[in-house]
């Protein structure tokens, strides 16, 4: 399945076990190669009140499991609930400055 820009933003993110992480802001792209390398993620619910001053999340390519018009959804244990710790492959975006234009 191809999925254009304008199909992907928005799309709702979860985990594998159900968890709303939130939804899809945008993409960065590998300049030589054309493929997505991360998706830029807008969390919410409990995961935006864990990290209350990340305004977006990194999700890497490697970490999706899946992903169509209606969800994209990601290993759980990148996210899970960690009493507040954060995983190391899920990078939050730099907040509360926001994204360079090389970020971006």
């Amino acid at each position: 399945m191809r999925l254009r820009d304008d199909e992907i933003i928005g799309i709702r993110v979860e985990t594998n076990a159900g968890r709303y992480v939130g939804r899809i802001a945008g993409f960065v792209v590998d300049a030589e190669s054309g493929f997505i390398v991360q998706y830029r993620v807008r969390p919410k619910g409990i995961v935006a009140a864990c990290f209350p001053n990340v305004r977006e999340l990194l999700i890497a390519h490697d970490q999706v499991v899946s992903i169509d018009a209606k969800r994209m959804v990601i290993r759980g244990d990148e996210v899970g609930d960690t009493g507040g710790r954060r995983r190391k492959r899920m990078a939050p975006a730099m907040s509360p400055q926001p994204l360079t234009s090389e970020q971006r």
